[in-house]
């Protein structure tokens, strides 16, 4: 993500390739203001890219952290090399997904029904209010199902912002229209939540939910696998035994699969199997970036859900060391307002000495410990006794990071934090904080910070600067940035990926994807306005590097005048009256709106005169623009010139402006789009 970019990080120019960022420089030439982002190619040449050319730029990734860049010299092909080696790579790859593409939209799947009263029944015993987020990825779903090619959706968002809710939603749709619907979780503590929730919103209904997982004994899980097969269960919950082949479905239509990065490679070759037959709905909180760049690249089809519900604070994130004196403030300031706290330690052999120290600097607690070893009787004995309050803390591993739902737990504290992974850490704080209560995550450190890795270092400044809610899918990025994109691209094509960047292989790879869907893209038109006026962000205005970057960022995506009004209502809001180079700033961009949907690539205003210059591709506009002119009303204050096939000039009559220079070009523009869009 362009906006954060800190000064020294490698960025890649579309046009000229690998460069270090130094800064925003403000250049002012021949009494003209502006802002530019400072680079350095090799061999220490600088290159400065208008504040309005930011689309130009992406941050750099690598395919692994150790793969430093090579900076690109000016002036020589290069780049122009490497961009053509990786698009034919790339097309190669588009090739495999072409066939999966195919065979996807050629299988038949099931359509299934419009949503009934009984639906809408259902819809109404849900005890929260949907976010607007979730109400949309709901009807992305149901959309999906109504149709006949086989569903293959991706839900991302945050832990506790309401997946859950969308697959019940489906699954209910699946079941009454006479499918079975199977769920798949990677841990029998999920499935048990799974389970329990599914049920609890079934229960009015005749829908039988059952579940397969080590919590089962044999002779129940024998009956439930003849359910299955018979068709008197209609929605089977399970870990990757679902895929098992003693399992034999009488005829299943959907497959909802929960954190799907956690399945193995065997489990995820088995699941593409089923994937071209019967509708596919997979969640997940940080999708790993190959899940990720698919579904952003057309391949799947992706929902976010990124609206906390309401009440929901951030987690409060610390890193600390591993010290009895803030093990014991952490845990008494948890229990004396009346809730647990969980403890984490990934490794089981070192939980037996945890718990000897925490017993030593704390012998009143009352301390639960599970992990993976423990018979899967005593793992919910002693998790049911933690839920009804009946232990202080839960002793753990990382057992308890997928889906575990308790509200009274708003403390966790994870030991050797240095030694998870980002996904890891991000799933295990989103175990606190489902409440409106304040949730605190205490990161502890075996090491001292100065003996951390670089890697290290980054990931868990990583966890403790996304502390805000829905940050699931910018620490997806963190983690690619961290590790590297890695075979993001299948096989081994780290070596394109660092000649360009994963970014342009991204945006490559997504231009050839919408190639195979047969999409006509529209021309490419970048707008360029020249006008002697200053137009940027002042330091007095906005005076933090990143922040201009995202406002520079925002403003180079507007595509309309509504686009514009949302930028100039936030800036008032966070930073007071708008200052003269912003305003002519946000007008400049509400003219680039009204070109880039005219078809004018470029605008260039002096003092009583606007030189128009079309895309080659607006042969469709010029009926317009012969409306225009002849426009009497219009025309009797300006004088037409055509001064080349794609080119005119309009100049003003009248002596005295009424208004600004760029009022007079907004008008202009006006008259001409309203021609455009007749």
């Amino acid at each position: 993500n362009i906006e954060e970019l800190n000064p020294g990080d490698f960025v890649v120019h579309d046009e000229f390739g690998i460069a270090k960022f130094t800064e925003i420089k403000n250049i002012t030439l021949n009494g003209v203001s502006s802002d530019y982002f400072a680079l350095i190619f090799e061999g220490g040449d600088k290159l400065f890219v208008p504040a309005d050319k930011i689309f130009l730029l992406h941050k750099y990734i690598a395919s692994s952290e150790e793969n430093s860049p090579v900076l690109s010299r000016l002036g020589n092909r290069n780049w122009e090399k490497a961009k053509i080696k990786a698009k034919k790579r790339i097309e190669e790859i588009a090739e495999d997904l072409k066939v999966l593409y195919a065979k996807r939209m050629a299988e038949r799947g099931f359509a299934f029904s419009e949503e009934n009263e009984e639906y809408r029944e259902f819809e109404e015993s849900f005890e929260f209010e949907e976010t607007d987020d979730q109400s949309k990825a709901i009807k992305e779903v149901l959309s999906d199902m109504r149709g006949s090619k086989p569903m293959d959706r991706l839900i991302c968002g945050d832990v506790g912002f309401g997946k859950t809710e969308v697959a019940i939603r489906a699954a209910f749709k699946a079941a009454m229209d006479g499918k079975q619907v199977a769920l798949m979780a990677p841990t029998t503590l999920l499935v048990d939540q799974h389970y329990n929730n599914f049920k609890k919103r079934f229960e009015k209904y005749p829908v039988k939910v059952a579940c397969i997982s080590r919590f089962i004994k044999k002779n129940e899980e024998k009956e439930i696998i003849k359910g299955i097969k018979d068709g008197s269960i209609d929605i089977i919950i399970g870990t990757h035994k679902l895929l098992s082949k003693k399992i034999e479905f009488k005829d299943i239509g959907l497959l909802i699969i929960d954190e799907e990065q956690k399945f193995g490679a065997l489990q995820k070759e088995k699941i593409k199997k089923i994937r071209y037959s019967i509708d596919v709905l997979a969640m997940s909180a940080t999708p790993i970036p190959r899940t990720l760049y698919l579904s952003m690249s057309g391949i799947r089809d992706i929902s976010i859900i990124s609206t906390p519900p309401s009440g929901r604070k951030n987690v409060i994130t610390v890193i600390e060391p591993c010290e009895d004196g803030i093990i014991k403030d952490a845990v008494f300031k948890e229990l004396n307002r009346g809730g647990q706290v969980y403890f984490i330690d990934n490794r089981i052999s070192r939980l037996d000495n945890v718990y000897k120290r925490l017993k030593k600097i704390m012998p009143d607690i009352r301390i639960g410990v599970v992990h993976g070893r423990l018979d899967s009787e005593e793992i919910m004995d002693i998790m049911h006794t933690f839920y009804n309050k009946h232990y202080d803390m839960l002793l753990s591993t990382a057992i308890i990071e997928s889906g575990l739902d308790n509200p009274n737990v708003n403390t966790i504290i994870i030991n050797n934090a240095e030694q998870l992974g980002l996904s890891q850490l991000y799933q295990l704080r989103g175990r606190v904080g489902r409440s409106h209560i304040q949730a605190y995550c205490l990161l502890l450190l075996e090491t001292g910070k100065d003996n951390l890795s670089a890697e290290q270092r980054k990931r868990l400044n990583a966890v403790k600067d996304y502390s805000e809610l829905s940050s699931g899918f910018k620490l997806a990025m963190a983690d690619l940035e961290i590790r590297g994109a890695g075979n993001i691209l299948g096989g081994a094509q780290s070596g394109h990926i660092d000649a360009v960047g994963l970014e342009m292989c991204m945006q490559m790879l997504k231009e050839e994807v919408e190639k195979i869907q047969g999409a006509v893209l529209p021309p490419q038109i970048v707008p360029e306005v020249k006008v002697n006026l200053s137009a940027y962000i002042p330091d007095s205005y906005i005076s933090e590097g990143k922040t201009k970057m995202s406002v520079y960022k925002k403003l180079s995506n507007c595509n309309s005048l509504s686009d514009v009004d949302k930028i100039r209502a936030e800036l008032e809001d966070r930073f007071g009256k708008i200052e003269v180079p912003v305003n002519n700033l946000l007008k400049i961009t509400e003219l680039k709106s009204y070109m880039k949907n005219s078809k004018v690539q470029l605008l260039e205003i002096k003092e009583k005169e606007f030189v128009l210059e079309f895309h080659e591709s607006a042969d469709t506009v010029f009926e317009a623009l012969v409306k225009l002119v002849n426009d009497k009303a219009f025309s009797s204050s300006y004088i037409f010139n055509f001064i080349g096939e794609f080119k005119i000039k309009i100049r003003l009559k009248k002596e005295v402006l009424s208004r600004d220079i760029l009022e007079e070009a907004k008008i202009i523009l006006q008259r001409l789009y309203s021609y455009v869009n007749i």
